[in-house]
Order: structure tokens, then C-alpha cells, then sequence
């Protein structure tokens, strides 16, 4: 059975929001062992909460989840670290209490793919799926995923992969 990381993530959120109101950081230790989940998988959590809070222009609060250096990982690319200290004053001072849990839906039991896969199969779903998941951010995001699926990751017009090659993504950084 495939982990559902936006079920860890549901988990994670009221953490993170706790930490944020105490205006402290957390190691990814500590965060793993408060979900129940080893320090070297939460990295997988991180990017769910990371792209909800990117696709709804909300502060970074995966800016506080820190390593060994009291900084972000690698993963991290929602604030620029130059600016760490501007960035967790945003996440700081930002009021969580004010959003949901973002990631209620996945307590049935319901992940990014099997919604991916429901809407992609069945678009008439669309409406019962979008009422329970609250989040426009994580709304967008099913609706592009399910259409990337849907034609097979390419362009419905030119049929031109979206996908680049790591070959045209090596050139690329050559230029």
C-alpha cells in the first residue's frame, strides 16, 4: 500500500502551527517523531505542505522545519534562505488560526492520486470532489494533475511533451 503523504501532512499542519505560534523552529526529528513518521521521510510531507503554501501565496511555513545547521534542507525552495530571518518573521506573525487544515479531505482516506484518478476517469466527479477538498490551491492542483494524465502528459493541441528529457534539462543549464 502506497503512503498517503497528504494524510502526514494533515497530521504535520496543526505541528507546524503550534511551533509557528511559539515563534520557534523544529528538526526534522522532532517533527517525525510528533507524527510518527522517521526524520528521513519527512521530506515527502514538507513538499505537500511547501506547494500548498506556494500555490496559495502563503507565507513559507516549511521555512521551520530545520537540519543540523538551523536552516531548511535542500528541498526547500519556498523563501530565499539569504533572508532567513525575514522569511520565519513572515511565518511568524502570519495568523494560521485563520486557514483550515488543508488536508481534512485525506482523513477518508483519499490521497493526491486517487482523486487524480477519480477526476481523470470520471470528470462528472468534479463537483463532489472539489466540495470536500476546501482548498482552491489543492483544487488547481488535482485539475492539473488529472489533465496532465488525461493526455498523457502532453500538449491536447500540438501532442509536444510537457515533460522535459534530463538530456534538454542538462542543455538547458549549459546556455
Amino acid at each position: 500500500m502506497a503512503v498517503n503523504q497528504v494524510d502526514r501532512a494533515f497530521h504535520a499542519w496543526p505541528v507546524l502551527i503550534g511551533v509557528a505560534k511559539r515563534r520557534k523552529t523544529i528538526s526534522y526529528s522532532e517533527l517525525g517523531a510528533a507524527i510518527g513518521v522517521h526524520h528521513r521521510a519527512i521530506r515527502y510531507v514538507l513538499g505537500v505542505i511547501q506547494n500548498f503554501c506556494l500555490e496559495e501565496n502563503l507565507p513559507p511555513l516549511t521555512i521551520l522545519i530545520v537540519n543540523g545547521s538551523g536552516k531548511p534542507g535542500t528541498g526547500f525552495i519556498a523563501y530565499n534562505l539569504r533572508n532567513f530571518e525575514e522569511g520565519l518573521e513572515k511565518v511568524w506573525s502570519f495568523d494560521w488560526k485563520s486557514i483550515e487544515n488543508p488536508f481534512e479531505f485525506s482523513q477518508s482516506g483519499e490521497s493526491y492520486k486517487s482523486l487524480v484518478s477519480l477526476l481523470s476517469k470520471d470528470p462528472e466527479s468534479s463537483e463532489s470532489i472539489y466540495a470536500r477538498v476546501k482548498s482552491r490551491g489543492i483544487q488547481q492542483l488535482l485539475f492539473r494533475q488529472a489533465l496532465l494524465k488525461v493526455y498523457k502528459e502532453k500538449c491536447a493541441f500540438t501532442e509536444l511533451s510537457l515533460r522535459l528529457k534530463k538530456t534538454d534539462l542538462k542543455r538547458q543549464a549549459s546556455l
